[in-house]
């Protein structure tokens, strides 16, 4: 059986009491919704999963749609893997923390040698054409040479300040020695799972369990009809219908990431 790649959305999720209500509201993620969309979807939400918490319900879709709005990628070229980008952003970012490097260590060059040479010149006649290809003109031509005249100019133009900032910013990138192999976690669902099960735990005092999704085949079909019990099914609804796009196998990688970390919390006596 070949993989399913199809990500779950809203509008491929099977029809059921519960979407029949939301498609009749308006979308979810949008930025603005009206009270009367937001207690629609409260209504369809509770009567579908027995919910009571209606705040922390509402809480919990501005924080999932506010995921799903930082995870467009309308520019991004879609020719190329995560794999592939997650390598050449890591070259690029070498490269300017390297860049950094050189221009603070540049910056600190052209200030010293710009000092020594005012200070051994003095803009001397003599010692100008002595040290450069230059003509300083008669003896009543008392302004410098356009050449050295652009250097004094230009210098007081740039906000070194800023420049060194800059520098110093590029240089303290947090890149890291090497990239890790393999796939490529997917944060914005992680962060979004985390928040269902908070809720669900915290909120609706329910048990936060894993079933269809433990199962290779459910992944394989990527069906959210094949979901089975109200946890499942109210995260993938929750996700979808606040515009994150996914996988079976997507859900699964973050679901079984989420309760590592709640499990690793809870032996350090954090959680």
């Amino acid at each position: 059986m070949s993989k399913n790649n199809k990500a779950i959305s809203a509008q491929n999720i099977p029809v059921n009491s519960l979407e029949e209500k939301l498609h009749n509201t308006k979308p979810i993620d949008q930025k603005i919704a009206s009270d009367s969309a937001l207690d629609a979807v409260w209504c369809a939400y509770s009567n579908t999963y027995g919910l009571k918490d209606e705040s922390a319900f509402d809480n919990l879709l501005e924080f999932v749609t506010g995921l799903a709005c930082r995870n467009q990628e309308d520019d991004a070229d879609k020719t190329l893997t995560l794999a592939t980008r997650r390598a050449r952003a890591h070259a690029a970012g070498k490269k300017l923390q390297s860049l950094g490097y050189d221009l603070l260590r540049t910056i600190d060059k052209i200030t010293e040698s710009y000092g020594n040479l005012h200070d051994a010149l003095q803009y001397n006649p003599s010692l100008m054409e002595a040290v450069f290809d230059l003509d300083t003109g008669p003896p009543d031509n008392v302004f410098l040479p356009d050449e050295l005249c652009a250097i004094d100019a230009n210098r007081y133009d740039i906000d070194y300040a800023k420049m060194e900032r800059w520098a110093a910013a590029l240089a303290a990138l947090p890149i890291k020695p090497r990239l890790k192999r393999g796939r490529i976690e997917n944060v914005v669902l992680r962060e979004a799972v985390s928040a269902c099960r908070d809720y669900w735990i915290r909120s609706e005092r329910r048990s936060w369990t894993m079933s269809a999704l433990k199962h290779r085949e459910t992944r394989l079909e990527n069906e959210a009809a094949h979901l089975q019990g109200e946890c499942e099914r109210f995260v993938s609804a929750v996700l979808a219908g606040c515009g994150i796009r996914f996988t079976l196998y997507d859900l699964s990688s973050a679901w079984t990431a989420v309760d590592a970390q709640a499990s690793t919390l809870v032996k350090n006596g954090q959680g």
